[in-house]
């Protein structure tokens, strides 16, 4: 009987013992209890791995006598195995979602609620409590994701609109309209003046790969790039339509001042200050306002 309680307890550990040969499975048993310590526990954000100290004690004896041991801490054992079975199974599966979100965060320094995020991830990784049996990883994933990808997709459709409202411009333009068709898409493909591509980021995998290639910063300097983008195809419209005349300037930009105008002396004020420089401006050639 106490040798059928000796199988029962190797097979918990995974460990295949026949009737009689209880003696030779021994090490092997204590060995996979190691190897299952091991995977219970590991660097922050993951618990120390938990003390196997008992077992050298176990590993010292031999033959009958470490059967005996063995089957005498029968308890301590097999309370052991399910902790450290459980935490093994929850590392499994939280390390890879541990591993990305921290990749997402190197994204998420420009959301507002960055500071937060940030914050609750470094009290997993302190606390050493990514395998604690209340997930606490899950829903601040969830959140992180869900952020970035409402980023991401706000991000597209303020470029969407700026190259729209670019693209309007543009098509205003007298030496523009004089262009032919194909000419005018491959000045806007080369002032990349063309709608952003949608990228799938509905999973999670999709936004990181999404975010790897473009990120948020990304985003938005091609935004803050589309008013320059836009003089360089009213250039490139104008050398179009007069392709042999040297004497055609290019367009050159002039930033219009922000202010605030308190009153009627105010605003003639201000109009007279844009006058004479747009006047000057004008005088050198072609003026794209800003």
């Amino acid at each position: 009987s106490e040798r059928i309680a000796l199988r029962g307890l190797f097979q918990e550990a995974g460990v295949q013992a026949a009737a009689g040969q209880e003696s030779l499975h021994a090490a092997p048993f204590l060995d996979a209890m190691r190897a299952l310590a091991r995977d219970a526990g590991g660097d922050a954000p993951l618990p120390p791995v938990p003390d196997t100290a008992f077992l050298d004690d176990l590993s010292g004896l031999a033959g009958t006598e470490q059967l005996a041991a063995i089957l005498g801490a029968r308890a301590r054992i097999s309370e052991s195995l399910g902790e450290w079975g459980a935490l093994a199974e929850r590392g499994q599966a939280r390390l890879p979602a541990w591993k990305q979100a921290l990749a997402l965060h190197r994204h998420a320094r420009e959301l507002s609620g960055f500071e937060s995020i940030d914050q609750e991830l470094r009290a997993i990784e302190q606390q050493r409590s990514l395998l604690d049996e209340t997930d606490r990883l899950a829903p601040l994933a969830g959140r992180l994701a869900g952020e970035l990808r409402a980023a991401v997709t706000e991000q597209r459709e303020r470029l969407g609109a700026a190259v729209a409202e670019a693209v309007g411009e543009l098509e205003g333009d007298p030496a523009w309209q004089g262009l032919a068709a194909a000419d005018r898409d491959q000045i806007r493909r080369q002032c990349r003046l063309t709608p952003p591509e949608t990228v799938p980021i509905s999973s999670v995998a999709e936004l990181q790969a999404s975010l790897d290639e473009r990120p948020l910063l990304a985003w938005r300097a091609d935004i803050d790039a589309v008013r320059e983008r836009t003089v360089r195809a009213l250039a490139e419209a104008a050398k179009g339509t007069h392709p042999d005349d040297e004497t055609v300037k290019v367009p050159t930009t002039v930033t219009i001042r922000p202010c605030t105008l308190a009153d009627e002396t105010a605003v003639r004020e201000w109009l007279e200050e844009q006058e004479e420089r747009l006047i000057e401006a004008v005088r050198r050639g072609p003026v794209v306002l800003r």
